[in-house]
C-alpha cells in the first residue's frame, strides 16, 4: 500500500510520515517479524554493507524522489516557504526516513524493506531478503516478489493486477475538443472520490472520469442541513442531498494526487498518453 508523505490537513497539524510503502500482506508480516525478531535488521545491515553499498545509497535517493514526486507542487511550494524544517525531513529522509551520517549502512525494519521491494521490484538486499524466507508461498498463492538477478526490470503491478488495459494510438476520441483514448469510465460517486480509486479504474481502462462533485458545504455544516432520508420518492425520484464526504481541502488533495498518479503511470508504464483521459468535475 502507497502512503502519502504528509498527515494532517490543516497547516497547524501537518506531521511527516516518511514511509511511502506499507506492508498489507498478514502471511509476509508474520514472517518479516519472525526474521526481525532473530536479528534480522542488523544482518541485513552487514549484508548490505559489505555488498551494495552504493547500491542502498543510490535506493535511498531513489525513495527520497519518490517522496517528494507523491505530492503536489502547489504543497512542496507551501511547505518549503511556511514550514522549511518539514520539507528538509522529507527531502532528506531515505527509506523509511533514514537519514545515516557519514555514509553508513543503516536500516530500519524489514516490513518496510519487504514493502518497498514488493511495491518498486527492486531493492539493493533483494538475494538476502529471498534468502530470509520473505518471498515465498501465502495459503498456497505465491508471493509475487522479483528475483534477485531481476533486479528492476520486474514488470509494475497496480492492486496485485500485472496486465492493465493499453489503449490504442491509432483510435481515439474527442469529447470538449479534447482527446480522449476511451469513451468509459466510472460515474460520480465515492468510487471516484479517492485518488486509488481512480487509479484502479485508469488501469483497467477507464479514461473518462466523473469525479464526485466539490461543494462549499461540507462536514458538521452538511450533516445539519441535509435531513435522512435524502431520496424524496413519490412519482419520480429526486436525488436532493448535497453530496460529499470529504472536504473542499480533502477533495482538492485526492484529486491532485490522481491526476498527477495517472500522468506518469500512463507514460511510465507505456498504457497511453499522458493526456489521453479527462476528468470531469462539477461544482456545488
Amino acid at each position: 500500500m502507497i502512503c502519502a508523505p504528509m498527515s494532517g490537513v490543516r497547516p497547524n497539524a501537518l506531521r511527516p510520515f516518511p514511509t511511502s510503502f506499507w506492508l498489507v500482506c498478514p502471511w509476509l508480516l508474520r514472517q518479516a517479524g519472525k526474521v526481525e525478531s532473530e536479528g534480522g535488521v542488523h544482518r541485513l545491515e552487514e549484508w548490505l554493507t559489505h555488498h551494495a553499498p552504493d547500491q542502498w545509497r543510490a535506493y535511498n535517493r531513489l525513495h527520497q524522489r519518490l517522496r517528494l514526486s507523491l505530492m503536489s507542487p502547489a504543497r512542496l511550494n507551501f511547505l518549503r516557504r511556511f514550514h522549511p524544517n518539514l520539507f528538509r525531513s522529507l527531502r532528506l529522509g531515505g527509506v523509511g526516513g533514514i537519514r545515516p551520517q557519514h555514509g553508513e549502512v543503516r536500516v530500519k525494519c524489514l516490513h518496510l524493506q519487504t514493502a518497498s521491494w514488493l511495491a518498486l521490484g527492486c531493492h539493493p538486499g533483494a538475494e538476502w531478503l529471498q534468502a530470509e524466507g520473505l518471498a515465498g508461498e501465502c495459503d498456497g498463492q505465491e508471493v509475487l516478489v522479483p528475483a534477485a538477478a531481476q533486479g528492476c526490470a520486474r514488470l509494475p503491478t497496480a492492486f496485485g493486477v500485472r496486465k492493465g488495459y493499453k489503449a490504442d494510438a491509432n483510435k481515439t476520441f474527442t469529447i470538449f475538443r479534447r482527446k480522449l483514448e476511451t469513451q468509459i469510465g466510472p460515474a460520480a460517486g465515492p468510487n471516484t472520490q479517492l485518488a486509488q480509486n481512480i487509479v484502479a479504474a485508469y488501469y483497467g481502462g477507464a479514461r473518462f472520469f466523473e469525479l464526485k462533485t466539490v461543494q462549499k458545504m461540507d462536514g458538521r455544516e452538511l450533516a445539519a442541513a441535509v435531513h435522512k432520508p435524502c431520496i424524496l420518492a413519490e412519482d419520480e425520484c429526486y436525488n436532493c442531498e448535497w453530496s460529499t464526504e470529504l472536504t473542499v481541502q480533502q477533495a482538492c488533495e485526492e484529486y491532485i494526487k490522481a491526476w498527477f498518479a495517472l500522468k506518469v503511470i500512463s507514460r511510465e508504464w507505456g498504457l497511453g498518453s499522458p493526456d489521453g483521459f479527462q476528468f470531469n468535475i462539477s461544482v456545488g
